[in-house]
């Protein structure tokens, strides 16, 4: 009965994967068109959910990469890629950050994407409540501490907007 699926951060290479060099996990990231990428289409048409999809993904510029969040809506047609703002530590030596927030309308209404830490900053959930949405989602790659979660409550109380967030198992280790 889900109606929208969340994937963690780094979802499709795991996030140890910075335990590799840069161009290692470059061959380890996907492009849009990828293998991965295109099964989860399918499997969210097939089953008519929304899916957003955590992951490496290559850019035109070996070996850069973006933390990217792919958000796929129930007919498997791609929305505007949403990539990890704010960068946290080792990740800067790995990806490149933008400053776009797209919302996506979907049948159960307009939705937002964050990523780990971007849900740190006031300012993207306040971004993201002004272009409309309703509920921001927010893939995770750390440990969800309590200070983790207060954090993200404090993000829907300041915008009177839902919030959803997903995570890795507790065995991921800290990077916070």
């Amino acid at each position: 009965g889900a109606q929208i699926i969340v994937l963690p951060e780094t979802s499709l290479t795991g996030w140890d994967a910075m335990e590799y060099s840069r161009e290692a996990w470059y061959e380890m990231a996907e492009d849009l068109d990828g293998e991965s990428v295109t099964q989860f289409r399918i499997l969210a048409k097939e089953l008519g959910v929304y899916l957003v999809v955590g992951m490496a993904l290559r850019t035109n510029q070996p070996p850069v990469m973006e933390n990217a969040m792919v958000f796929i809506d129930d007919e498997g047609n791609l929305g505007e890629v949403y990539d990890k703002n704010y960068l946290f530590g080792p990740e800067k030596e790995y990806f490149t950050a933008h400053d776009r927030f797209p919302v996506y309308d979907t049948r159960y209404g307009k939705v937002g994407l964050l990523c780990c830490y971007d849900a740190n900053f006031p300012e993207t959930s306040r971004l993201l409540t002004l272009k409309g949405a309703e509920l921001i989602l927010v893939p995770n790659a750390c440990p969800m501490e309590i200070n983790r979660l207060s954090q993200l409550r404090a993000r829907a109380f300041e915008n009177m907007t839902a919030i959803a967030t997903c995570n890795y198992p507790a065995s991921v280790p800290d990077c916070n």
